[in-house]
């Protein structure tokens, strides 16, 4: 039997745009989201007490992030791990020396992309 997994500490909904400008000013004005912070690829918005990510699209369509869900995790490895043991797949892993954050996508049991996220 396996023992209780490494649990999540946030999620963040992430929803990829192709014009980061227009999206943003769409959430404000049609919704009422705030922005927290903002690039020209990535934009955190608060609603109530959750939050939304805007992504700016991937040059190549057949790349480019529509909808993601980010799980904040103290320790990657263990969460990988985790995920393996539960039926899931790693996908890949990455850490860019710019993020703050390292990071692995892995499949669910439905082959859904969930992005899993250690602070550095």
């Amino acid at each position: 039997m396996r023992g209780k997994p490494l649990k999540a500490t946030n999620i963040t909904r992430v929803i990829g745009v192709a014009d980061m400008t227009r999206a943003v000013l769409f959430y404000e004005q049609a919704l009422g989201l705030e922005v927290l912070r903002t690039t020209p690829y990535w934009t955190d918005l608060t609603c109530g007490d959750g939050n939304l990510a805007l992504q700016s699209h991937r040059p190549d369509p057949e790349t480019a992030i529509h909808t993601m869900v980010i799980f904040a995790v103290a320790d990657l490895d263990i969460a990988v791990r985790d995920v393996e043991a539960a039926g899931g797949a790693l996908q890949s892993r990455h850490d860019n020396e710019h993020a703050p954050v390292l990071i692995a996508h892995v499949l669910d049991t439905e082959n859904n992309v969930i992005q899993l996220a250690q602070p550095k």
